[in-house]
């Protein structure tokens, strides 16, 4: 059952040949059960790799139920809910 599901952009360090570098997890979750739906990795945040967890999520459970409310910071992520 996926009756609400959350994302958000987490930051995290690691170490790539001696150097500190940033990566980024964008997880989608089912609130429900605290399942891991779809998830993303980059190495900046980004729209891109938000929607492509979200495209993923969206193949996954076909219908996804968004809790109101909510804000969109991109134009990418409405016209792509919105379709």
């Amino acid at each position: 059952i996926y009756l609400k599901i959350t994302t958000d952009t987490t930051e995290f360090k690691y170490y790539e040949n001696g150097n500190v570098k940033k990566g980024y997890l964008n997880p989608f979750l089912n609130l429900f059960n605290r399942e891991v739906i779809s998830f993303s990795i980059s190495k900046q945040p980004s729209a891109q790799s938000i929607t492509s967890a979200l495209h993923q999520a969206i193949e996954i459970i076909q219908i996804v139920h968004f809790a109101a409310p909510f804000i969109l910071t991109s134009n990418t992520c409405l016209l792509y809910i919105s379709d």
